[in-house]
Order: structure tokens, then C-alpha cells, then sequence
């Protein structure tokens, strides 16, 4: 019997079109083109590692006191026994001290912070803070210096930096009484145009001085006379 030739290339025909289909749907496979980023995203189960914020402790703390360069307007705390060690400065009244809020800041730490009175200056226009410093420790003390129109300087010290030490106050000439801010006080010239009001009771724990250059006896007294007590 004979086959009809169409059969028989249908059959050939439907063959070869099977093994296209297989040899396509293999080749899908292998074309799938690679990422073009070499890393590696994270899987669907692993979870992301969380970022790490610095803790409200470590940022909102009060910054600690450092030695300022010379002509810095900022006074802070000097070098030595931290303030840390002793009581810690809290806030005050000093509204009529000279300066900058910082520098009415340093003021109002330090009276509160120490058992004797603590007074800052009243200046007129054209002064500003060029240094200081306090320490908490032994009693605590304060040093301070002004610097003011056509080279006039004032320096301050208060507080124990006087306490056990003979001959810590300079001799000079008594020129009379003075006021260190209703604190009864003594006028000293200490030659070579510089003049000093002190209070420095005998064994008192506790001294102020102001020491004046570039200005004569009764200018530096009429500005410790002003100078303001600062409430704690």
C-alpha cells in the first residue's frame, strides 16, 4: 500500500517543529542577562541593619570649659581641677555686667557656684573682655581682664586666689579709700601709671582687686565704685 507523500511530510513537518519549541524554550533560559551593579541587594527574609543615632546623652550635654585664646569676648573655665570636681554652675542674675550674654553666663555660673560674693564691672561703651577664667577648686576664684579705649586695661581677681599666701597683694602707695561695689576698699598707685582698689580682709578666705593701667587713680576708682554684685 502506498503512503500519500503529504502524510508523510506533515509528519516530518509536525516533528521538527516539537524539537524548535524545545530547543526555543531552552534558549530563553540561558539568554537572561546579568545584573549590571556587583552588589548584592538584601533577601526578602534577612532584615536591614539599622542605623545607629547618636544618643540624646552623648549630644545634649553641656560642653566642658576650656582655656580661650587671648582676646577671645567668651571667658570659660582655666586649666587645672575641672569643674566637674565641685559644684556645678547653674544660671544667675547678672543683667548689668558688661559684654556679651556669655559673658553675663560666666558670671551668673560662678556666683553660683562659690560661697563669697562674686561682682563684675559696669564699663562704658567701648570695653569688652579680652580673658578669663575660674576654678571651683579650693574655694573657688576668678580672673578677668578688660581691655578698653586707646590701650586701657582692667584686671580682676576674686575669690581664694589670695587664700594661705603672704604677700599676695602688691604694695603700693595708699592713695586713699575706694569702693569695690559697696565693698569697702583702698586705693593703692603702683607706679608706672598703673592703680589697684583692693579689698583683702586679714585672714578673710576671700579677696577682690581690680588693678587699672592706662587711666589715673580716681578713673579706676569711679569704676569699681560702679562695679555690680551678682545675686546667685
Amino acid at each position: 500500500m502506498l503512503r500519500r507523500p503529504g502524510a508523510a511530510h506533515a509528519v516530518r513537518f509536525l516533528a521538527l517543529v516539537g524539537v524548535a519549541a524545545l530547543v526555543a524554550a531552552c534558549g530563553s533560559t540561558a539568554a537572561t542577562a546579568p545584573p549590571t551593579s556587583g552588589s548584592l541587594a538584601p533577601s526578602a527574609t534577612s532584615s536591614a541593619e539599622p542605623s545607629v543615632a547618636p544618643s540624646a546623652s552623648a549630644s545634649a550635654g553641656s560642653p566642658q570649659p576650656s582655656v580661650e585664646p587671648s582676646g577671645s569676648p567668651f571667658p570659660q573655665a582655666s586649666q587645672g581641677p575641672s569643674p566637674s570636681a565641685g559644684p556645678s554652675p547653674q544660671p544667675g542674675s547678672s543683667d548689668a555686667c558688661s559684654g556679651t550674654a556669655e559673658n553675663r553666663d560666666f558670671y551668673a555660673a560662678l556666683a553660683a557656684s562659690v560661697a563669697w560674693d562674686v561682682y563684675c564691672p559696669v564699663l562704658p561703651e567701648g570695653w569688652f573682655v579680652a580673658s578669663g577664667s575660674y576654678r571651683l577648686s579650693s574655694g573657688g576664684q576668678l580672673t578677668i581682664a578688660y581691655r578698653g579705649p586707646g590701650g586701657a586695661e582692667l584686671d580682676v581677681r576674686e575669690g581664694g586666689y589670695c587664700a594661705g599666701q603672704s604677700g599676695c597683694i602688691p604694695s603700693g602707695t595708699d592713695a586713699g579709700s575706694a569702693s569695690f561695689g559697696g565693698l569697702g576698699a583702698r586705693l593703692l598707685a603702683l607706679g608706672n601709671g598703673s592703680w589697684m582698689v583692693v579689698v583683702a580682709p586679714p585672714g578673710g578666705d576671700a579677696a577682690w582687686q581690680a588693678t587699672g593701667t592706662g587711666m589715673d587713680g580716681p578713673t579706676l576708682a569711679a569704676y569699681t565704685a560702679a562695679f555690680a554684685h551678682v545675686v546667685q
